[in-house]
């Protein structure tokens, strides 16, 4: 059991934490999914309410598994979520971008309501990606390393994202093919799996600040992309 002492004037001692507490906690766990199996990463003091609040109690009360950092460095933090085999980490808007698949998903969706030609609009979808993986490439890293240990349920979450996303390269190589700007014989599930496939992998090796930048990857991969996909007329 978790106490909280603190002094009144005439009397002092533990005191056990208030029922709208637990209650606060078992609602954090449940609008998180939280559960035994999972291993929760937190690199935020425990005095601060992020902390105690939302972290320890969901933890407790969902009877998962802590996992302390004591101060926050990029790489101890990919080594104890990879070793400890991490399920859960906290993000708050001033400690995190949004590097994964929604941010993604959503900045995609807008380039889709941009008035240019399909090869303009992948091109920007490309050079996105990965100058994306590029700004955040621990984030990424770890996502790619470690989703295949998500719970079936928050994988369904992720799965359905992806599914989204790969369905936006799609659309466009449609549109590509309809307009006369793509080989009329291209397949547009092939495309989005030879373009995530190609983008994706870069976490692997892109290094910022040596050799080219990520937009110039980005324009390599469209270049190298188009010169099997645009007709003759749209080549130059």
């Amino acid at each position: 059991m978790t106490i909280i002492s603190w002094s009144l004037r005439d009397s002092s001692g533990p005191v056990d934490i208030p029922i709208s507490s637990l209650d606060n906690a078992r609602l954090i766990a449940e609008y998180q999914s939280l559960t035994p199996d999972d291993r929760i990463w937190c690199y935020l003091p425990l005095f601060f309410s992020a902390g105690i609040c939302n972290i320890l109690f969901g933890t407790f009360s969902s009877g998962a598994t802590l996992v302390l950092q004591e101060t926050f460095d990029p790489g101890e933090a990919l080594r104890l979520i990879h070793d400890e085999r991490c399920t859960v980490y906290h993000g708050f808007a001033n400690a995190f971008k949004r590097p994964g698949i929604t941010y993604e998903l959503e900045r995609g969706e807008a380039v889709l309501r941009l008035p240019i030609s399909a090869s303009e609009r992948l091109r920007q979808m490309i050079v996105n990606m990965v100058e994306n993986i590029a700004t955040n490439r621990p984030h990424i890293t770890v996502f790619f390393e470690e989703r295949r240990r998500l719970s079936s349920k928050k994988f369904s979450l992720v799965k359905e994202k992806r599914d989204r996303y790969e369905q936006l390269f799609r659309q466009v190589v449609v549109e590509g093919i309809q307009t006369g700007e793509f080989c009329a014989d291209s397949d547009p599930r092939i495309i989005a799996f030879a373009i995530l496939g190609m983008c994706n992998w870069t976490y692997q090796w892109l290094q910022s600040g040596k050799g080219f930048s990520a937009r110039e990857i980005g324009n390599m991969f469209c270049d190298l992309l188009f010169q099997g996909l645009l007709t003759s007329q749209n080549s130059d």
